[in-house]
């Protein structure tokens, strides 16, 4: 999701868009594990010989894993900022 911010500029807060830069972030990290876990299966499905793509199964198992991490991260630090948003009273 690529939302040109510029032309939201002068209709959203800064505070909305600082919300809406981490739910981009979000996006983008989402993607990114997406892509992971479809090369992760391309590489499953064409083993040849299990015993000799190990290295390259743990690279990409390795891979996801950070990526998960930043997906992670993304979506906490994007759902802190909506409570602070909508409920800072609250927390």
């Amino acid at each position: 999701m690529d939302i040109d911010l510029k032309l939201l500029g002068d209709a959203l807060s800064e505070e909305e868009m600082d919300i809406l830069k981490e739910y981009q972030k979000v996006t983008g990290n989402l993607n990114d594990v997406h892509l992971l876990l479809q090369d992760l299966n391309d590489k499953i499905t064409g083993l040849k010989d299990p015993q000799a793509d190990t290295k390259n199964l743990l690279e990409a198992v390795g891979e996801l894993e950070r990526g998960l991490g930043l997906l992670n991260g993304s979506f906490k630090s994007a759902v802190h900022k909506v409570l602070l948003e909508d409920g800072g009273q609250e927390l």
